[in-house]
């Protein structure tokens, strides 16, 4: 899975979602929070929360594909 369709499949909020984008284009966090007049540890802490929220996902989706359920009489 490429990391756009990730992103997509991830309910990231507006704020995160724009801090992702700049990344993605090139832009360095000191530069969003230069661009944006905001601390660069709020950035940095966004941009980790976004991260952290697609990480989390693509797991959960690793976990519910490829995780066989077993019967209930099997353990």
């Amino acid at each position: 899975m490429d990391l756009d369709r990730l992103i997509a499949a991830c309910d990231i909020p507006d704020d995160m979602m724009s801090t992702l984008t700049l990344v993605m284009d090139g832009y360095s966090l000191r530069d969003i929070a230069e661009l944006h007049e905001r601390e660069v540890k709020a950035v940095e802490r966004e941009f980790r929360n976004a991260v952290s929220l697609i990480v989390r996902n693509n797991n959960q989706a690793w976990v519910n594909t490829y995780t066989r359920k077993r019967a209930p009489d099997q353990k």
